[in-house]
């Protein structure tokens, strides 16, 4: 039995389109994820050399657990608890160096939590049980890019405020 996003896909897959249903897939996977974990990667306010390393080391991992595990929740949650851990080592580092909070009261109110908000209505929407062939599905799915575009736009504007 496919999962929602296999069953998604396979409404484009037709003699028209020219990508293979596998390669579709692939790319709104890889791209979804790798976002977040680029996302996370900014917030951590690493030095570029670090962030750079770790945005290669995440490409290649994230390349090969795309492979086996594309529709498991451990695509998610592995990289999202990591993440998670770098960026808040790196902060209270960067706290305890600069003898104050970070990051600054501005991006907690402006960037961090509105794009928890919209990243919780996202996981909702994503964990609801919903049916592939249903017409609605694509709205919600539709809905779900737009929520999770928006809270990555609101917490990266992080690195503005350090600099």
């Amino acid at each position: 039995m496919k999962s929602n996003g296999a069953m998604f896909y396979m409404q484009f897959k037709n003699v028209a389109c020219v990508m293979p249903f596998e390669a579709l897939s692939f790319c709104d996977f890889f791209g979804g994820v790798f976002s977040i974990c680029v996302t996370l990667i900014t917030a951590a306010a690493l030095p570029a050399r670090k962030a750079e390393a770790l945005s290669v080391i995440t490409v290649l991992v994230l390349t090969l657990t795309l492979h086996s595990y594309r529709f498991t929740w451990g695509l998610y949650t592995i990289p999202l608890v990591i993440g998670s851990c770098v960026v808040f080592t790196s902060w209270a580092y960067w706290s305890i160096r600069l003898r104050r909070l970070f990051p600054p009261v501005q991006w907690w109110i402006l960037g961090l939590i509105p794009g928890v908000v919209c990243s919780s209505i996202a996981l909702v929407i994503f964990l609801a049980p919903s049916n592939p062939n249903d017409r609605n599905y694509p709205i919600f799915h539709s809905i779900w890019h737009m929520l999770i575009g928006f809270s990555l736009a609101c917490k990266s504007c992080l690195s503005t405020l350090v600099q």
